[in-house]
């Protein structure tokens, strides 16, 4: 049986590509070192030269630049599963910082060992690289629910996807997820003002479509929710098999 690490990676490949029994066995084999990261510390820093990737096997973690006005930018939120720097393999030097925003667990892969188990299944290196093509598919929808979209719409859009992202590899429950993130953090994702952030989620939970509890986001009616977002869940390029923890509505 895989370890917490491999059995995290295997959930977060299977929704790119179909895992045969072959493949899901090399990467339980795959070494990975675990890591505790406390909130608040830096997975990888702008500049850097990493030889390795970083897993995120539980906790929350986003990537972000910041200007030299020290404001920041989030560019994107991860949840288990996902591989923040999964670029770096092919990419030299960071071009953008991953911060703990929790206590999380981290699993490092060596690069090296992720090109070995690339050229010895085809498929894995396939789910890889649907990973990386994902991750701008998101980035292209951050950039225009930023650039187009009205504040209400732009947390409500970044729900969504928080919503069905941990839907698709079982850490929902119905309609509900956990997203510990504070005002200022949502503010820096979505490129408002605390004020705005603070206004914005007071309309959302007076219109009875979500709600927070002890940071755990409730979609009281996701349909209506999509609709304030426009959200289209097909940028997210989700496949599910067999193996899937979860079957999308």
């Amino acid at each position: 049986m895989p370890g917490s690490a491999n059995a995290a990676l295997i959930k977060g490949l299977a929704t790119k590509a179909r895992l045969s029994e072959e493949d899901r066995s090399a990467l339980a084999a795959l070494p990975i070192d675990e890591l505790h990261v406390q909130r608040g510390q830096d997975v990888l820093r702008e500049g850097d030269r990493p030889s390795r990737s970083a897993l995120l096997i539980s906790g929350l973690t986003c990537s972000y630049k910041t200007l030299a006005s020290g404001r920041r930018q989030i560019t994107a939120f991860y949840h288990a599963g996902d591989v923040p720097d999964l670029q770096s393999l092919h990419l030299d030097v960071a071009d953008n910082s991953i911060l703990a925003l929790v206590d999380s667990h981290i699993g490092y892969i060596r690069h090296r060992d992720l090109e070995d188990i690339s050229a010895k299944y085809p498929t894995v290196s396939k789910a890889l690289w649907r990973a990386t093509l994902v991750d701008a598919a998101i980035y292209r929808e951050w950039t225009t629910n930023l650039g187009q979209r009205d504040a209400m719409s732009r947390m409500a859009h970044l729900f969504c996807e928080t919503l069905v992202k941990q839907q698709v590899i079982g850490l929902a429950s119905g309609d509900s997820c956990m997203f510990p993130v504070t005002q200022a953090e949502l503010a820096d994702a979505l490129g408002l003002s605390v004020v705005h952030v603070n206004r914005s989620l007071m309309e959302l939970r007076a219109s009875g479509t979500i709600s927070f509890e002890r940071a755990e986001l409730i979609v009281h009616d996701l349909g209506a929710l999509e609709k304030q977002g426009g959200f289209d869940r097909s940028y997210l390029h989700l496949r599910m098999d067999d193996h899937a923890p979860h079957k999308l509505k």
